[in-house]
């Protein structure tokens, strides 16, 4: 019995010392943030005397660091100072050529990034009336030395000799004002560049014209990788043999109310670098489409406009008559926001392809924040194929609409089937969030998606109305999905509502909308916000219509 009680005492002593471990919180180690750099941006840049500008630090690291800095500006003279926040001013009595700016961790104050201002000393200002003056303030820029602000006043209209070469030379770091209120035109018969702006030099045209002649081949304006070209008032470049502007890897800014028009080549070609049009800015008027940028970052935003450019392609070769985007080919990253507007843009292939007659995207990202696509069409005239009235989207990406209409625009052709009146997609999914494809027509037998055709579609938002498809055994007057088709919210409007909102197809099947699936599916009447197309009953196959 003694022992039994033992043997008792034994498992209770054990059990609580058991359970007292059980009940024991393990303690981790704190986690201990480190720094492993510390990045401004930007790390260059040119600044004026007077000039404000806001820098930003990224501190690196394991566990996320304190993003907390300390700013420090030094070589400049007083009065240039920087902000706790990062904000740098500089002196209008700045005597300093380079500026050090440094951020410092104050988590681990051994960690700093740094980046370099350059201050920009003011110039000459040149005042010209004749080739013989022009010439002057050219040579006079050319010898000043890097880093300068320039000013060129110009009287009345002159004629200048074309460039072969940068027109204000090597240097870097120079900003060159160009003004007046008359034109600039090319000396003589010969083909060049009336204005080559160099790497690193900001060209600001203001009230300006520059005009080429139909004899000239090459572009009116050259710009070199770094070199901006900044287009302000009612600037214009016009009536060029060539192209309006080209550009290598250069930037380009149009404000206020400038322009590029009436070019027999194309308004603008890009091969990388940035185009931003803004306020009442306009491209139009071009003999061989708006804009064609390849690997460029394109903004369109307030009203600024696309419009009546054309592409005409007689070749008789299949492979070789093609004709793409009339206001806009691209490919690279193309915004379109505000009241931005590409309007009576055309594409025309007699024998071949005409895609994209207000914008072609080949690759890259489209988003529609707001603006409309409008009044384009894509002609495949004698026996071509016509594919986007408004747009085509070779490889959708990431293309998505969030705002803005694609309206009134128009594929059609006399002997081969076209498709996407508003939009074609020619690969991947195109995303709808908001706005609206309004009374879009295709006009072809065999013709499919007056609103919208092409690979994979989804509509999250907005409204699609309106579109005609016309012609014999038509798919899809709203929407025509090749792959697959997703709809979550939004309205396509069906055939049993007011005409100028019906989808309709003249003689065909799916007045809302086709799938072309094994077997295929569609649907004729109105499927409004909450009728989504995972819903039983979504696909009606209704009267064979």
């Amino acid at each position: 019995m003694k022992h039994q009680k033992t043997k008792i005492i034994i498992v209770i002593v054990l059990s609580i010392i058991m359970f007292s471990c059980s009940n024991k919180k393990t303690t981790e180690p704190p986690v201990i943030a480190t720094v492993t750099s510390v990045i401004v941006s930007p790390n260059e840049i040119l600044l004026s005397k007077g000039q404000t500008h806001q820098f930003r630090a990224t501190v690196n690291g394991t566990n996320s660091p304190p993003q907390t800095v300390t700013w420090t500006a030094v070589g400049g003279a007083i009065g240039t100072s920087i902000n706790s926040s990062g904000l740098l001013t500089i002196s209008s009595n700045e005597t300093a050529e380079t500026i050090t700016i440094t951020a410092t961790s104050t988590f681990d104050t051994s960690k700093s990034g740094s980046a370099i201002v350059t201050i920009q000393a003011l110039g000459g200002t040149w005042n010209v009336n004749d080739s013989s003056t022009w010439n002057s303030a050219v040579n006079g820029i050319r010898t000043s030395g890097n880093n300068k602000i320039h000013t060129i006043n110009v009287s009345g209209n002159i004629s200048i000799p074309i460039s072969a070469e940068a027109t204000f030379g090597p240097l870097i770091g120079i900003e060159i004002t160009i003004q007046g209120s008359g034109a600039i035109s090319m000396l003589g018969t010969g083909s060049g560049n009336l204005l080559y702006i160099g790497n690193g030099q900001n060209i600001i045209l203001r009230n300006l014209t520059l005009n080429g002649h139909n004899g000239n081949d090459n572009s009116l304006v050259q710009i070199e990788n770094t070199g901006v070209f900044q287009m302000e008032g009612s600037a214009s470049v016009s009536n060029n043999g060539g192209d309006g502007v080209f550009a290598y890897y250069g930037s380009m800014i149009m404000k206020d109310n400038s322009y590029i028009s009436n070019n027999n080549g194309m308004g603008a070609y890009f091969l990388g670098g940035s185009i931003t049009m803004m306020n009442n800015s306009k491209i139009s008027s071009n003999k061989n489409g708006g804009v064609t940028a390849s690997g460029v970052d394109f903004t369109m935003q307030g009203n600024s406009l696309v419009s009546d450019n054309t592409i005409v392609n007689f070749e008789t070769n299949y492979n070789f008559s093609v004709a793409f985007g009339g206001g806009v080919y691209i490919s690279g990253s193309f915004t379109m926001r505000d009241n931005a507007k590409i309007s009576n843009n055309s594409v025309t292939s007699h024998y071949g392809r005409a895609h994209g007659g207000g914008v072609f995207l080949s690759s890259g990202t489209f988003v529609m924040e707001g603006g409309s696509i409008s009044e384009n069409t894509a002609n495949g005239s004698t026996y071509g194929t016509a594919r986007g009235g408004g747009l085509y989207l070779s490889n959708a990406g990431n293309s998505i609409m969030r705002g803005g209409s694609i309206e009134n625009n128009t594929a059609t052709s006399n002997n081969t089937a076209s498709s996407g009146g508003g939009i074609h997609i020619g690969y991947g999914n195109f995303v709808m969030e908001n706005g609206s494809i309004v009374s879009n027509t295709v006009t072809s037998n065999n013709g499919t998606g007056a609103g919208i055709s092409g690979d994979s579609f989804t509509i999250k938002g907005g409204s699609i109305s309106g579109n005609k498809l016309i012609g014999s055994n038509g798919k899809g007057g709203g929407v025509f999905a090749e792959s697959s088709f997703t709809k979550s919210g939004g309205t396509i409007h069906g055939n049993e509502v007011a005409n100028n909102i019906s989808n309709t197809v003249e003689n065909g099947q799916g007045h809302a909308v086709y799938l072309d699936s094994n077997p295929p599916r569609w649907r004729s009447t109105t499927a409004g916000p909450n009728v989504n197309s995972d819903d039983y009953g979504f696909w009606t196959n209704d009267n064979g219509r």
